[in-house]
């Protein structure tokens, strides 16, 4: 049972919408001779198969899927109807994916979530989920890539896997290569695979920037955890790679620079914006492009070294702009908006230290030393003669015009009380308290 046959011939769908139901046993939703391209197309294919088998989207040349969503779900009646299950099948040529969502599922005695002689990824967000449902010599494979060619760039890829534990051979691959030439390549891409068995030959990562992941199944196959390279085999649950990203912020006609955020990965929150606006203009929010849709959310999740746009707009009826810088008068200080508005309440100078400067707004005051008339303020004690106490002494020294005097003649802390009444040319003012002893 066919939906679509064409045993000689390519096919071209663009903009295509709708939902694809077969079941027989031979279920095909989608059975080419040629190639098949999809553009701009949003589909959802189900298929069951009673005997032979099924798969969603068959060609027996190239499949190019571009900005498409496709969900795919292929099962077998039972365990024991069908003989290979398929979700997307080129098994002479390629599978390319580009921008696109696919969700495939692929249940049978040999399930496969993508078949084909290489198989690449580009900016997608794929997830691929095959359960083999028998023993014997079935498998389940998120990916078989007969060459040895998996390649993911940029995106997202799930694969998950998984199939009877007593088994002649792999029971599940997230990752599999028939003759493996090359490696699987990630880059700049999210990728988890998972199963009983995990097969994956895997570059060595530090030429990449990036860090992997291990961790062993426990519950399926005895696993432990090994250390995985391209000379061994690993049975693992779980494997992720990730790479870092750098964030990259342009002003986009605002002048200014914003450091770029560097080795950042998973959901980063917008910042405040860094950058001065173009006259006239005020900032409305970031985007992905120069003339892009203002992010919405206050965070996003870059998948690739990501460049974020300062979006600039008119301001909305009167901008308001209110200031830190301080005005004043001869007795209050306040702060304005930029409209000439008062937006704090006039408040008396303060100068709590006496130094001529108001302690808030850094006014010069007219009574007081003044500012930069203080040379330094000096805390000394001294015994007094005959009272049994002692005297507390504050020294606020002044600039004068005249030649400094000679340091003998400055009061000093040391002295004794009958010492100070030594001239100084210095004019200190002092105020004295004295403490009688009980």
């Amino acid at each position: 049972m066919y939906g679509i046959l064409a045993p000689t011939s390519a096919a071209v769908f663009e903009n295509v919408s709708g939902k694809i139901e077969i079941s027989g046993a031979v279920a095909y939703a989608m059975m080419f001779g040629g190639t098949v391209s999809m553009k701009g197309c949003d589909l959802e294919i189900s298929c069951r198969a009673t005997k032979e088998g099924a798969c969603g989207i068959c060609a027996m040349q190239d499949i190019g899927i571009t900005d498409s969503k496709l969900k795919i779900d292929v099962r077998a009646a039972d365990k024991e109807s069908a003989l290979c299950i398929g979700g997307i099948e080129s098994p002479n040529t390629n599978v390319d994916v580009w921008n696109s969502t696919l969700e495939l599922t692929a249940s049978g005695p040999d399930a496969v979530g993508i078949y084909a002689n290489n198989v690449k990824l580009n900016d997608s967000i794929t997830s691929v989920e095959a359960t083999a449902l028998a023993t014997g010599k079935g498998y389940a494979a998120g990916i078989v890539a007969m060459q040895g060619r998996a390649l993911v760039s940029g995106g997202v890829l799930e694969v998950l896997a998984t199939g009877p534990v007593e088994h002649e051979g792999p029971a599940t691959v997230g990752i599999r290569m028939d003759n493996a030439v090359l490696v699987p390549e990630f880059i700049g891409a999210d990728v988890k695979l998972r199963g009983n068995q995990a097969l994956a030959v895997l570059p060595d990562l530090s030429a990449y920037g990036r860090e992997y992941e291990l961790t062993a199944s426990s519950e399926v196959n005895g696993g432990t955890k090994v250390e995985f390279n391209k000379d061994n085999l690993a049975s693992i649950r779980y494997f992720h790679i990730h790479p870092f990203y750098t964030i990259y912020f342009d002003g986009n006609g605002g002048t200014g620079e914003m450091t770029a955020v560097q080795n950042h990965y998973g959901e980063y929150t917008l910042p405040e914006n860094g950058f001065t606006p173009p006259t006239g203009k005020v900032f409305k929010g970031w985007a992905l492009s120069a003339d892009g849709e203002v992010l919405t959310e206050a965070t996003f999740t870059p998948h690739k070294d990501t460049d974020l746009y300062a979006i600039w707009a008119d301001p909305e009826g009167d901008v308001h702009v209110h200031s830190k810088e301080w005005k004043s008068d001869g007795d209050n200080h306040w702060q304005e908006c930029s409209c000439g508005e008062k937006y704090t309440e006039p408040a008396a100078h303060v100068d709590s230290n006496g130094n001529g400067s108001c302690d808030i707004c850094g006014a010069t005051l007219s009574s007081g030393l003044g500012a930069g008339a203080i040379v330094g303020i000096v805390l000394g004690s001294v015994a007094l003669l005959g009272g049994g106490g002692f005297a507390l002494y504050w020294f606020v020294l002044r600039k004068k015009n005249i030649p400094a005097p000679a340091a003998e003649n400055v009061a000093s802390a040391a002295e004794p009380a009958e010492n100070k009444e030594n001239e100084a040319t210095e004019e200190a003012e002092e105020t004295e308290k004295t403490e009688e002893e009980k």
